[in-house]
């Protein structure tokens, strides 16, 4: 059933039945009196089950009158929690306001290292979905290695059945490549239908490298030492910082000639330390220029280069505008950044 299916549907509902369903006060509405005035019982009540109805069907209400690639766009904003926020690493594109068959690309975003973009194919059936978990496969620039690409969120939330549309999200290695280098991405249903294809461009990362004038010192739970914070990279969709501590070698080097009694304990004290070490990112936050703030989650891994550690972080919203960061909030200490 459609929305517009809903509309009709409610809109015919005869006066009786809307009165004998439900006693409505004008009084505990919070309209103005003029608003009131102009709409009439039935019409409120009738909005009112109209709205309940097409939510309990699962529809947002910023979708009514969008076609499924703008819907999707305010899903993805919404998700990744960016809000009304600008991020130049992240970028949306211009979609068809009505609903189209094949490849529609909606977003990309580079972290640096990577690029992923976020697209809806078109048309997808429950029986291509049924067959495996990730139906849509895709290759780069007519190579013939094919990949699974993944469903942004899970079907229920990926997939407009009206429309028989999915949104997945692509991700590529931008090794070698420029920004402004475009790549051709082709893809299919199930290794057999072909669905077209689209050439995105490589997005600038957007980084910006901050080194605190003086480190700041936390102490490692499993040995009591000193661990020094020296900078960050902030990173239009995580940040990436640099701690030093002598214990690197203990809990990211190659252990492999270990006793079984050596290994269990080293196994339980990394689990300590990588515990820790989430905690610290979480409990700390960015301030940006117009007073709005992000905070991190836990950490995906580290590169390790002797003692120098770098955990990549995300942020709590996909992306940042990493020219807008005035400070950053480290256990309780404020440091502004210049």
């Amino acid at each position: 059933m459609t929305r517009e299916q809903v509309w009709d549907i409610i809109g015919d509902i005869d006066d009786r039945f809307i009165a004998e369903a439900a006693q409505y006060d004008p009084k505990q509405c919070s309209r103005s009196p003029e608003r009131i005035g102009v709409m009439s019982k039935k019409r409120i009540i009738t909005f009112a089950l109209a709205a309940a109805l097409i939510l309990a069907l699962g529809v947002t209400a910023y979708a009514i009158g969008m076609g499924i690639h703008r819907q999707r766009q305010a899903e993805m904003r919404e998700n990744f929690g960016m809000g009304g926020s600008d991020a130049p690493a992240y970028q949306e594109y211009t979609v068809p306001e009505e609903n189209t068959s094949g490849v529609t690309l909606l977003s990309t975003i580079n972290n640096g290292g990577n690029q992923r973009i976020i697209v809806n194919v078109s048309p997808i059936t429950r029986d291509d979905l049924a067959l495996t978990q990730h139906p849509v496969m895709f290759s780069l620039d007519g190579g013939q290695t094919w990949e699974q690409a993944m469903t942004a969120g899970d079907e229920n939330s990926a997939y407009d059945a009206e429309s028989q549309t999915l949104t997945v999200s692509v991700m590529f290695s931008t090794e070698g490549k420029q920004p402004g280098e475009e790549i051709t991405v082709l893809f299919n249903v199930n290794g057999s239908l072909n669905l077209g294809s689209i050439t995105v461009k490589v997005t600038d990362p957007d980084t910006r490298l901050v080194r605190f004038p003086e480190p700041i010192t936390l102490t490692n739970p499993v040995t009591e030492k000193p661990v020094s914070l020296i900078g960050v990279e902030l990173r239009g969709n995580q940040a990436i910082w640099m701690l030093e501590t002598e214990d690197a070698a203990y809990f990211y080097g190659d252990h492999s000639s270990d006793s079984e009694t050596d290994a269990k304990l080293r196994q339980d004290n990394i689990v300590t330390w990588i515990n820790w070490l989430d905690e610290q990112f979480r409990a700390m936050k960015l301030t940006f220029a117009d007073g709005s703030s992000c905070s991190f989650n836990g950490h995906d891994f580290s590169d390790v280069d002797g003692n120098l550690v770098r955990p990549h972080v995300d942020y709590d919203r996909l992306a940042i505008d990493v020219s807008q960061v005035v400070s950053i909030e480290i256990n309780g200490q404020t440091y502004t950044i210049r």
